[in-house]
């Protein structure tokens, strides 16, 4: 499963605190002698003394997450961090890495105004030796979807690309899977149809071209 697991120490101090507050909290819930001034103070104290106990239970328990057992995936994390945050955090971190492990596929993040450069460049961008294009393994992966489903006379809508790579193993946003396709369309490696209609970058503007993708 997708988890992150801690395992407490055996310390049963703040267990003790949740379970007088419980009980505290149950006796001020009924109010059969509310009408007695005597039974009036003693709420009052047992207010504080709530109060009071919840306070240290919550002290308790952080401290017992400070040195809980951690396992993400099943997995024991070896988190060296006793800073309670910061090892949820770490464990957190590893639980994304593991679970979406393609996510670092996108390189570089991308928006509309990334789609609208695609489809506005006038020549071809210079690429200087040694560089390379970015998020290329996305690419490669998505382009890799489009034609098995094409091999197999399976259309491939929108819907079912962002369903695809917005989840496990990419993780992608939705800016993200839309500029891939814009850029596997640019260089003419997909082709669109809309209505039954094919869209080429003879028969539609390019703001019409970056409106059928993002919107």
């Amino acid at each position: 499963g997708k988890e992150v697991l801690l395992v407490l120490p055996n310390d049963q101090m703040f267990l003790e605190e949740i379970r007088t507050t419980i009980k505290i909290e149950r006796y001020l819930q009924n109010g059969a002698s509310s009408t007695l001034t005597k039974f009036e103070q003693i709420k009052q104290a047992k207010r504080t003394e709530l109060s009071d106990r919840k306070a240290n239970a919550k002290i308790f328990l952080v401290e017992a997450m400070k040195s809980a057992t951690i396992y993400v995936n099943g997995d024991k994390a070896q988190i060296g961090s006793k800073e309670v945050s910061s090892r949820i955090d770490d464990a957190l971190g590893r639980l994304v890495s593991t679970v979406y492990h393609k996510l670092s596929y996108i390189d570089k993040a991308m928006g509309e105004s990334d789609i609208r450069a695609l489809f506005n460049e006038s020549e071809k961008q210079i690429t200087i030796e040694g560089t390379e294009e970015p998020n290329v393994h996305a690419l490669a992966d998505l382009l890799g979807f489009i034609s098995t489903n094409s091999s197999a006379h399976m259309k491939t809508s929108m819907k079912t690309i962002m369903d695809r790579f917005m989840k496990a193993p990419y993780g992608f946003v939705e800016d993200d899977v839309e500029y891939l396709v814009a850029k596997l369309f640019k260089n003419g490696d997909i082709s669109f149809t809309v209505n039954g209609s094919n869209i080429t970058l003879l028969n539609k503007t390019p703001e019409e071209i970056v409106k059928y993708i993002t919107k």
